[in-house]
């Protein structure tokens, strides 16, 4: 669906656990952040690509520094945020005169939209060739009613439950075993 006035998303830049200490950039502390907003200027349309950058970064010395970047879940009902995890290496160098560079040296996709893991390490991660990362929250549509009935029985743990919902006009079972394979 097109974005609705006034309705936001937000990303996060944080350095990664092997490189606590990678530059941010002014004005961020722990981690940075923008917000992109539907309305004035902007109008987003379903399916476009939203470029965004959190600002510049100043490099001080040559080091690989490893970013990672995802979206904030939100809290607009209906809606799937993305829970894709992008792992960013920056790699500075020195050209021996005390002049930097930065270059990205690549771009990996280590969960994607819902949260699953996409491998145990670069090896197995998908690489993102374009650099660009890429967020897709799924909308369900307007109210949702779920009906959750839960089952007593003599168990040490866990819940058993019966769980019904109806489904939008036109969905058919193969659509639904689809999603439960994704």
């Amino acid at each position: 669906r097109d974005w609705k006035d006034g309705e936001s998303f937000t990303f996060t830049l944080k350095p990664a656990e092997e490189t606590p200490n990678a530059p941010l950039p002014d004005g961020a502390e722990d981690e940075a952040t923008v917000t992109l907003t539907n309305g004035g200027t902007n109008d987003y349309k379903d399916g476009d690509e939203v470029p965004f950058n959190f600002g510049e970064i100043e490099y001080k010395s040559a080091d690989k520094y490893i970013y990672l970047i995802k979206e904030t879940a939100g809290e607009e009902y209906g809606l799937a945020y993305s829970n894709a995890v992008y792992r960013v290496t920056v790699a500075v160098t020195d050209n021996g005169e005390g002049h930097l560079s930065a270059e990205i040296e690549s771009v990996y996709n280590t969960f994607n939209d819902l949260g699953t893991s996409t491998g145990a390490d670069e090896s197995q991660w998908p690489v993102v060739e374009d650099g660009n990362a890429l967020f897709t929250n799924k909308f369900a549509g307007e109210d949702i009613v779920i009906q959750f009935t839960p089952h007593l029985l003599p168990v040490d743990r866990g819940i058993l439950a019966t769980c019904y919902a109806m489904l939008k006009p036109g969905v058919t079972d193969a659509d639904i075993e689809n999603a439960f394979e994704e």
